[in-house]
């Protein structure tokens, strides 16, 4: 007597009070088939594994779909020779009689024909004779369920023939007694009997219906009691060599996969997102789909792969299957930088269907509902979803929907932006990534050789950083390319010299971009389209006013087809008044688009464009002006420079916009912060796309003699009047502001040196005298330049700051008269600028010229 038996015989006992034949017949057949399976796993485990390879194979053919006779003619083959359970053919053959009265009369609990009352009779009788002469069965016997194996210690709990329970423990115990295991007990033996007799708790006990996957040890179970149906994982039914097929491949895990080949030969992990997909398959409960989505050649197949590969090898079986899937139809060649085509891709649901199923179920008859419905954990990758035709990916994201978030998981990976599940973002490597990446990968395909890699890896210099980061753009694809060159060529010199820009080749544009645009919702495509008219192939920023104004279109929509583009990384924003293409690939692909639509199309947006330059009055680098002056007060610095900068450094920028963002940028720098050195390498850095622009010169010199480099001053307004630049030297103002601001500097210089010389106690006649050689020389010029000034007939034209500077260094002029007792050169020049120049400009030479006059008088 068991537990087990003690409830079917009382469920039994109320069924014919009740006079429930069919009930009476269904019990019975369950209280037998309980029997078989209990007497069936006590010999399996004993004596299996002492079988010929041949007999062992051929009792799993037999258990894998069985029949009770297949269950009895196992039975029999492990017990003939010991007779520890039958013990004899006549017992044998009782048994095969159930077979016969099951199969002729009983079909799935249902009785067939007019013989309940008989039927009913002669299953009672054979589960009588069981009881009667099988030890085993009849037997007082517990049940052991086996919760934790630790250093040989078993503990769980034990089930006795009355159904109470109680805590058990077994010390030395061998591999019978491993955690999950379901134990007999019967004088002082223990039988074990799983995976044919499963048990979660005295409610929850299962029989064996048959194996559904011998690669991954599946068994289906049917409940005793409360009609469920269960799927377990035994390793007793694992048998990696057996059936296995093409198609699939057992993990050290457990995990069975479908077979097929890594994109990469080793993975360098970058970052923390391989991670948080792992966190994702792990510990997640709240989605059965992610999406890795970014841009091509970044690596989501190799992430995703790689993931695949760490749950294969995990001391942990988290998956019974993982089936990798790829849409993807064509492949980037990294050894001849073509595009190459792909065979063997899925391309529509039933594709995707027929994949998984061909995993799960390879010998049987199956059907997306059948893949729904199984008890196994299962994880799908669907690889470059974004190929599918549209009502395919419709299809398939509906199934997936369906699909139970306890057994299930997908990874997408696409190009698209999508809304299936957990969004997993890929992005291009930093600068400082793409260094960590390339020298792993040095490491990686030298590791029998690590001090060549070593030396590799040192020879890098900082400027082929910079340039490999700027032809790959941060891509591992276009890295793996290079290094591929490079590994041919041998220098990495030569590689940067001959390959050029990797990612904008033709092919590389094709296979990143190629089908990009065909993944935008329609009013996104009509923004992008629309912004190619106006960025001209260039990737400088415009005006978002811009577009919406071109397009007219609804402010939502508008507003989610830029935070569509922003999403996939085709375009950037600032300040969210500003948008600028992502790449200068994009930005072609941007201008191509315009020019492939419409006529209808182009006219409608160019003929808009026009009337908004002529009546909106909104210029791009003008409104970045403003935009870079406004946030100065409020940015910081390293913002506030980045958008002069833009300004500054495109070449789109007209010259008077790009003088005002120099000049405000400089101001910036030096008075809000104190950083007068940077101010002046900005314009040191610029000033010979001014050449031709006295103004430029003029601001260039004042900020030298603010940080103390006068002489400097000297030097740029010299180099700027020695040149004399077409058309401005011919500009008779332009030729006196500059000479005049030329003295004034000079002048400065040669009196503050000459103060210097008088005034020092070691400074002898030699050096007084040269000092005053120098003071006459440049009063002599500037004796040259007062005649021609006072030749001038527009004087009076000139501007405000062309007077002001006439008017400097015409100062400096006098004052030197006057220290060199030049005093009469003095006196004429301070009556001229009195006499030509307005009075509010002139009030230091009134005085000057009262100091000159008396000076005068004393020397006369």
């Amino acid at each position: 007597m068991d537990f087990i038996r003690k409830r079917l015989d009382g469920k039994i006992r109320v069924a014919t009070s009740r006079d429930q034949k069919k009930d009476i017949i269904e019990l019975n057949r369950v209280k037998i088939e309980y029997y078989l399976f209990c007497m069936l796993g006590a010999l399996w485990n004993k004596y299996y594994d002492y079988l010929s390879p041949e007999q062992r194979e051929n009792l799993l053919r037999k258990i894998r779909k069985p029949s009770i006779g297949s269950v009895i003619d196992c039975i029999s083959t492990l017990d003939d020779g010991t007779g520890e359970i039958l013990n004899g053919r006549d017992k044998v053959s009782k048994l095969q009689s159930y077979t016969k009265l099951r199969n002729a009369r009983v079909g799935h609990g249902y009785i067939i024909g007019d013989f309940e009352l008989e039927t009913m009779q002669e299953m009672g009788n054979i589960s009588k004779y069981i009881e009667d002469n099988i030890n085993f069965v009849n037997n007082d016997k517990s049940f052991v369920i086996v919760e934790k194996y630790e250093d040989r210690k078993a503990t769980g709990i034990i089930i006795k023939p009355s159904g109470d329970m109680f805590g058990w423990s077994k010390d030395d115990a061998d591999e019978r007694f491993k955690q999950g295991s379901v134990l007999t007990y019967s004088e002082e033996k223990y039988y074990k009997v799983d995976p044919f007799i499963f048990m979660e708790s005295e409610e929850n006990v299962y029989l064996f219906k048959d194996i559904a996957d011998l690669l991954s040890g599946t068994a289906t179970m049917n409940s005793i009691f409360i009609g469920d149906v269960k799927t377990i994982i035994s390793q007793e039914f694992r048998n990696p060599q057996f059936d296995c097929g093409d198609d699939r491949v057992v993990r050290p895990s457990g995990t069975v996969s479908n077979k097929y080949k890594n994109n990469y030969v080793s993975y360098i992990t970058i970052g923390t997102l391989k991670k948080k997909i792992m966190d994702f398959l792990r510990k997640d409960r709240a989605s059965v789909a992610a999406v890795l989505w970014g841009h091509g050649g970044v690596g989501k197949t190799a992430l995703i792969q790689s993931v695949c590969d760490d749950l294969y090898n995990s001391s942990h079986k988290d998956f019974d299957y993982i089936i990798f899937t790829s849409a993807k139809n064509v492949k980037y060649n990294i050894q001849t930088g073509n595009v190459d085509a792909l065979s063997n891709n899925i391309s529509s649901f039933e594709d995707l269907i027929n994949a998984i199923g061909s995993v799960m179920y390879p010998e049987d008859d199956f059907d997306a509902e059948l893949i729904l419905d199984s008890q196994s954990r299962v994880l799908i990758i669907i690889d470059d979803f974004e190929t599918f035709p549209q009502e395919e990916k419709t299809k398939i994201s509906s199934y997936l929907a369906k699909m139970d978030i306890d057994r299930h998981k997908v990874v997408i990976t696409t190009r698209a932006l999508m809304t299936l599940g957990v969004e997993f973002q890929t992005n291009e490597l930093t600068k400082a990534d793409t260094k960590k990446f390339l020298e792993e990968i040095i490491k990686s395909d030298f590791y029998n050789n690590p001090t060549f890699a070593q030396d590799l890896i040192s020879h890098l210099r900082e400027d082929e950083i910079e340039r490999i980061f700027d032809i790959t753009s941060g891509r591992p694809l276009f890295i793996l390319q290079l290094l591929a060159a490079w590994k041919e060529m041998g220098d990495i010199r030569e590689v940067l010299d001959k390959k050029g820009d990797l990612k904008s080749t033709s092919s590389a544009i094709q296979f990143l971009y190629g089908r990009m645009f065909d993944y935008l919702s329609v009013n996104a495509k009509k923004v992008f389209t629309t912004m190619g008219a106006l960025i001209d192939g260039t990737d400088d920023p415009n005006l978002i006013e811009k577009v919406s104004y071109a397009l007219d279109m609804q402010d939502d929509d508008f507003e989610t087809a830029i935070n569509e583009l922003v999403k996939l990384k085709m375009i950037e924003l600032t300040d969210n008044r500003f948008f600028r293409a992502y790449s200068r690939e994009i930005a072609k692909m941007m201008t191509s688009e315009f020019y492939a639509s419409s006529g209808d199309f182009q006219d409608l947006i160019n003929s808009k464009l026009e009337i908004l330059t002529k009546d909106k009055n909104l210029d791009n680098h003008t409104a970045l002006l403003q935009d870079a002056n406004l946030s100065r007060s409020s940015d910081p610095e390293e913002t506030v420079t980045e958008k002069y900068l833009l300004i500054i450094n495109s070449t789109n920028t007209g010259p008077e916009i790009r003088l005002e963002a120099i000049r405000n940028l400089a101001e910036y720098l030096a008075s809000s912060r104190g950083k007068i050195d940077n101010a002046l390498n900005l314009l040191r850095a610029n000033h010979e796309s001014f050449a031709n622009d006295p103004e430029y010169f003029i601001i260039l010199s004042d900020y030298c003699v603010r940080a103390g480099q006068r002489d400097m001053a000297v030097k740029y307004i010299r180099r700027f009047v020695r040149n004399k630049p077409e058309p401005a030297w011919n500009l008779e103002a332009v030729r006196l502001e500059m000479s005049w601001l030329l003295l004034m500097h000079k002048a400065i210089i040669e009196i503050e040196r000459r103060e210097e010389i008088i005034n020092s106690q070691k400074s002898g006649d030699r050096e007084r005298q040269e000092a005053n050689s120098r003071m006459r020389e440049v009063i002599s010029s500037g004796g040259l330049i007062f005649a021609q000034l006072k030749e001038s007939s527009i004087l009076q034209d000139f501007t405000p700051r062309v007077k002001q500077n006439i008017l400097a260094g015409l100062n400096q002029y006098v004052t030197m008269c006057y220290k060199m007792y030049r005093l009469q050169e003095a006196i004429d020049a301070c009556k001229f600028a009195i006499r030509n120049f307005p009075t509010h400009m002139t009030r230091d030479f009134g005085s000057k010229l009262r100091q000159s006059e008396r000076k005068l008088s004393r020397k006369n």
